[in-house]
Parts: structure tokens; sequence; C-alpha cells
């Protein structure tokens, strides 16, 4: 990849119908369905990559098109599909150690009606 060309990648935020366009640097690995953090005008925040990451040389005339702001947004970290199987797998482990635990301290007297 020469200076004159950008890696972008497509993603969305939650609740949101519109693709937004955001330029990957180089030392950011990340693939189609990664939960992204992104930085945008409001700040960073958490965005899903709706496609793989591609290289473009005409980064005007594609923002353009797509009605992009430049200079691009950037994505700032990616959390693969390992992280978030761990992320998932914790969360439930934690809940289920909720359950159990209110299970085990309920009262065992009658109701009172």
């Amino acid at each position: 990849m020469n200076e004159n060309t950008y890696r972008l990648v497509y993603a969305k935020h939650d609740g949101c119908l519109k693709d937004f366009l955001f330029s990957v640097p180089p030392n950011i690995i990340l693939h189609k369905g990664d939960v992204l953090l992104v930085d945008t005008v409001m700040g960073p925040t958490v965005a899903v990559a709706t496609s793989e990451p591609f290289v473009s040389a005409d980064i005007n005339g594609l923002a353009t098109k797509l009605g992009a702001y430049l200079p691009l947004k950037h994505v700032l970290q990616a959390a693969g599909s390992d992280i978030q199987s761990y992320i998932t797998r914790r969360a439930r482990n934690d809940i289920r150690n909720t359950v159990d635990f209110l299970d085990t301290t309920k009262s065992d007297e009658k109701l009172p009606y």
C-alpha cells in the first residue's frame, strides 16, 4: 500500500440503518462482523464492521459519493471473534453464578398467600 492509498471499512452503529466509512490504521487487523471502537464527532463509540477492509486511492470521490466528511474518522480498536466469544462466555458465567447465588439464598418459608 503506497502513501496515496487508504485502508477503509464500512461500519454501522447499533440502531442506525446507515453505513459509515472509517479509515483503518495499518496496525489494526479486522474482519466483517468485528466489533469496533471508532472515533466520531461525538467521541469514541462502538460500531460493527459491515465490510471487510478494502483499499482505495480515490478517497475524495468515495467520500463525496457516500456523503462522508473528510478527513475520515478512524477505527481505534477492533474486537475479533475470539475476544467476542470470551466476553460472551464470561457474561454467561457471571449470570449463572448470580442466579445460583440468588437461588441458594432464597428462603424456604411459605409465602403468605
